[in-house]
């Protein structure tokens, strides 16, 4: 039977998001004033609660035609509020579903280094960290990039309309359901043309099969294209183990000493160098 690991990985998401999987780590340092940080970024003070802002609040303040005759200033204010908006609704959506945290906004205060931040590898290291704590059930609810999901499961297994193999015989030895099947390559050249995509989801495509830490401010998961080799027209081998990730501070005590103080102020990490333990790449 063609059986195999299936999962979201960095080429999904730069195909299907548009968004970078190279650049500076997505992460930062909590140490503001985030009063400050509203008013100077958005130019007003919303009704923080432990640093997170309605987002019902942004809707509200910054909807609307902006006018013609607007300043750079205030162009800047809104253009900050719809990327905090679409943080907190569409990519890293926390469990209250109604707030987001101004721990973002020192992260697209300047959009030539906003632009590029590996805010790929970021969603997915965030993806994958919710839907581990959902399935062992960590969690009662799941948050995350939903539309990663949604657009993923119906480009690769076609819930609501599989794909027929009709050339695939039953031989009287299998049921009719064998000849449904995974979609596992629906990026391949006789299904999309590549080239009519934006530039930016084929950027960095020597990441798509590469085994590195995928980070999200504190939390830090591995991509494992190894595991669902068939995605990527390869024959598929017994996979090593993933290497778990349960305390940053306590794993780089213990394993990466020499990245210690790049961390702490905050992490200035690239996901195509990605983390060097005792010496060796991961």
């Amino acid at each position: 039977m063609h059986i195999g690991e299936c999962t979201i990985t960095l080429h999904d998401v730069a195909v299907i998001l548009g968004l970078r999987i190279d650049g500076l780590a997505v992460t930062g340092t909590d140490d503001h004033n985030w009063f400050e940080v509203c008013a100077r970024l958005l130019g007003q003070v919303p009704d923080l609660r432990s640093g997170a802002m309605k987002l019902s609040w942004l809707r509200q303040t910054f909807q609307g035609d902006i006018p013609a005759d607007a300043s750079i200033e205030t162009l800047l204010f809104h253009a900050h509020a719809y990327i905090l908006h679409m943080i907190g609704c569409m990519l890293f959506p926390n469990a209250s579903k109604t707030l987001v945290h101004a721990r973002w906004l020192p992260l697209i205060e300047d959009f030539s280094v906003c632009g590029g931040r590996s805010w790929g590898t970021a969603v997915l290291a965030y993806l994958y960290r919710e839907l581990g704590r959902v399935s062992l059930m960590q969690n009662k609810e799941f948050k995350g990039c939903c539309t990663l999901i949604q657009i993923w499961s119906w480009e690769r297994i076609h819930v609501g309309r599989p794909t027929l193999l009709v050339h695939r015989d039953l031989q009287g030895q299998f049921p009719l359901a064998y000849r449904y099947n995974v979609r596992w390559t629906p990026y391949s050249p006789s299904v999309l043309d590549m080239h009519t995509l934006a530039s930016i989801c084929l950027d960095s495509p020597d990441l798509w099969t590469a085994r590195v830490p995928l980070i999200c401010w504190e939390i830090v998961e591995m991509h494992v294209f190894d595991r669902v080799l068939r995605q990527f027209l390869m024959d598929h081998h017994v996979p090593e183990p993933v290497r778990a990730f349960d305390s940053i501070e306590a794993d780089i005590d213990a394993h990466m000493p020499e990245i210690q103080d790049s961390v702490a102020c905050p992490w200035k990490l690239n996901s195509r160098s990605g983390v060097r333990v005792g010496g060796q790449r991961i």
